[in-house]
């Protein structure tokens, strides 16, 4: 078991001592930066803070998937129409008619990050 995971003492309605579960520590570095996200307002190296606080369990999250592949338990079938829809999206915009604050990439990127991050976290 990890040192970082949280054990967590649950006990059934008959008082049955059930043994610990263990969080993943991929889902104590979504709550961190959840936080982070929340009071982060300044800026590092030029990016808000609150910008990098999905990027970081993401990055996370692929370096689980890299490991883990064959394990995922995520049902990501259903959703690969809509990350097909967003990628496509991608693909065909047109840069000109959008306002220039928009980033595509950022923004599909950030829109897919809980589907990544849920395929991770069930591998």
């Amino acid at each position: 078991m990890s040192r970082f995971a949280l054990r967590l003492q649950v006990g059934d309605a008959a008082g049955v001592r059930v043994p610990p579960m263990r969080l993943p520590p991929l889902v104590i570095v979504v709550l961190v930066f959840t936080v982070v996200a929340f009071f982060g307002g300044r800026q590092v190296l030029g990016y808000k803070i609150s910008g990098i606080s999905w990027v970081v369990p993401m990055a996370v999250a692929l370096l689980v998937l890299a490991r883990n592949l064959d394990r995922v338990a995520f049902p990501f079938v259903f959703w690969l129409p809509w990350a097909l829809l967003l990628l496509t999206y991608l693909a065909i915009v047109d840069y000109r008619l959008i306002d220039t604050r928009v980033v595509p990439v950022q923004r599909t990127l950030q829109v897919l990050s809980p589907e990544i991050v849920g395929m991770a976290v069930s591998s």
